[in-house]
């Protein structure tokens, strides 16, 4: 419920109604969460991760962050093989997230870059796979959003 108050004023400033917020409470009352069923909460958590075949689908992830996607990946039975992330502008983030997405999937032969997309673009991609099954470029958002929310100071989408 701890998690519940945040959210609650988060609504509260985006205008949301009296009626809005009272249905949000009783959701989140009557929500269990199953630790087999939230992928991300328990990611770390090696007798829950998914074993993936050595011939699974295998993907280049550009824009990597923490992991998000190459999480559903592996649950959708999909090899993440490298994985692109560095913000030069937050050089410290950048090694934390690194780390973290080494911890949760370096044991799925994930690579890690820490060079701007740009960086590796200008080196040809050098040891990439040059036929990948998927390719999934996503950055961040949060600064050209329709919504603007990083920019006027609203909600909670910054671009950390």
């Amino acid at each position: 419920m701890t998690k519940t108050v945040p959210m609650i004023r988060t609504l509260q400033h985006l205008g949301a109604t009296r009626e809005d917020i009272i249905a949000f409470i009783k959701k989140a009352k009557t929500k269990k969460t199953s630790p087999k069923l939230d992928v991300c909460k328990n990611f770390d958590n090696t007798k829950l991760k998914p074993v993936l075949p050595d011939d699974a689908l295998i993907a280049v992830i550009l824009f990597a962050g923490g992991g998000g996607i190459e999480a559903g990946m592996v649950e959708a039975g999909i090899r993440p093989v490298i994985a692109v992330e560095f913000d030069p502008t937050k050089p410290e983030l950048s090694r934390a997230i690194a780390f973290t997405h080494h911890h949760n999937f370096s044991e799925y032969g994930c690579r890690i870059i820490q060079l701007t997309v740009q960086e590796v673009a200008q080196s040809g991609f050098l040891g990439f796979p040059r036929r990948p099954d998927y390719l999934h470029a996503s950055p961040v958002c949060a600064n050209v959003s329709l919504a603007h929310t990083a920019k006027a100071g609203k909600g909670i989408e910054t671009a950390d």
